[in-house]
């Protein structure tokens, strides 16, 4: 149980580094008002509480607001930047971070995804593996935040 705690809280502080990352991307990107635009909008679903602040607005990730942000995260980042109505265009010399900033979410958070699951085979310990190395490859977009 308490290997699982720890993981737990790695996991977690992993995310909680991540959006902080992820908020100084899109605000040096100038797309802030487009993720808040995407995140409030977001349905509810099975499995997901709809959000009740804007993505800039939350000041505490943690336990069922992380859960539901793993869930979305992805999508929300990437519609965020490709979004071409009601957003200002991305400059061109920032794609090529944003398209390396989407690689290093999708991995992170697969690879997150996939440590929690409640047991584990030699396969997904490789794809664990293999998104943990795919996201040390992609990370440096952020090392500037």
């Amino acid at each position: 149980m308490v290997q699982s705690d720890t993981h737990h809280t790695l996991l977690l502080r992993i995310l909680i580094h991540l959006m902080k990352w992820v908020q100084e991307l899109l605000e040096h990107v100038g797309r802030m008002t487009t993720i808040d635009h995407i995140w409030s909008r977001i349905p509810p679903f099975s499995g997901f509480t709809r959000p009740n602040k804007a993505y800039c607005s939350m000041t505490q990730w943690q336990g069922k607001v992380i859960r539901n942000l793993l869930r979305v995260l992805l999508g929300v980042f990437t519609a965020a930047l490709t979004r071409t109505t009601n957003a200002d265009p991305i400059a061109f010399r920032h794609k090529p971070l944003c398209h390396k900033a989407i690689l290093c979410i999708r991995y992170i958070t697969d690879y997150i995804r996939i440590a929690q699951y409640q047991v584990h085979t030699p396969g997904t310990i490789q794809s664990m593996k293999d998104y943990l190395e795919d996201f040390h490859k992609h990370k440096e977009v952020f090392l500037r935040f």
